[in-house]
C-alpha cells in the first residue's frame, strides 16, 4: 500500500507543482510565433534588409595579415532640423520596406525548412549575407584568388569554398524567376587547393 501512495504521489506532484505560465510570457510566446522568427533571427533579417534596401552600407577595411573588417553606416539619419511630422512619414515608410524584405527574406533563412527562423539560423544567414558582400568587394578589387578570400574572411581556404558555394545558392534561391537584391561577385575565384 505504501508503494502504491508513493507512486500516486510521484505522478501527482509534478503535475501540481507545474504552474500556468504568466499571461507575459505567453504573449510573448504566442508573438514569436506569429512571426515565424525569434527576435534575434528578426535583428539579423533586419540587418541584412537594411544593406539590401540601401538604409546601410557595410563595407570591409583591410587589416593585418589581410583579415577584413566589417564598418556599417546608416544612409537613413534624418536631418535634425526637418519637419517632424515628414520625418515620421519617411521613417514609417523605411520601415515598412524594411518589414516587407524581412518576410520576403524569411524563408530564405529558415535553413531547415521548419517554417520557424532560429537564432542560430538568423545569425548565420546574416552571416552568409556579409560573407557574399565581402566576396563582392575583392572581386570588384581584382583579388579574386579562394587563399586571398579564406585569408580577408578569416576562414580555411576550404571553409571559404564552402560558404561561396552556399552564398552561391542562397542567389539562385532568392532569384527564382527574376532578380535578386543580393550582391553577386563578378568574377569567378580560382586558384588554391
Amino acid at each position: 500500500m505504501k508503494s502504491l501512495f508513493v507512486a500516486v504521489l510521484l505522478l501527482v506532484l509534478p503535475a501540481a507543482s507545474r504552474a500556468e505560465d504568466p499571461a507575459d510570457l505567453a504573449d510573448y510566446l504566442a508573438g514569436i510565433r506569429e512571426a515565424g522568427m525569434s527576435e534575434n533571427a528578426r535583428s539579423s533579417l533586419l540587418m541584412v534588409a537594411m544593406s539590401r534596401l540601401g538604409h546601410q552600407l557595410i563595407t570591409f577595411t583591410p587589416g593585418d595579415e589581410g583579415l577584413y573588417f566589417p564598418s556599417y553606416e546608416s544612409t537613413t539619419c534624418p536631418l535634425r532640423d526637418g519637419d517632424p511630422v515628414a520625418i515620421q512619414a519617411w521613417q514609417d515608410e523605411l520601415e515598412a520596406a524594411r518589414d516587407a524584405d524581412i518576410e520576403h527574406l524569411r524563408p530564405l533563412a529558415d535553413l531547415d525548412g521548419s517554417g520557424f527562423v532560429s537564432s542560430a539560423e538568423g545569425r548565420e544567414f546574416r552571416t552568409l549575407y556579409e560573407f557574399g558582400l565581402l566576396a563582392t568587394q575583392l572581386a570588384d578589387e581584382g583579388r579574386v584568388s579562394y587563399p586571398e578570400l579564406a585569408r580577408a574572411s578569416g576562414l580555411s581556404e576550404a571553409e571559404a569554398r564552402t560558404r561561396l558555394s552556399a552564398y552561391l545558392d542562397l542567389l539562385e534561391r532568392d532569384r527564382g524567376d527574376g532578380e535578386t537584391l543580393f550582391p553577386e561577385p563578378r568574377m569567378t575565384f580560382v586558384g588554391g587547393e
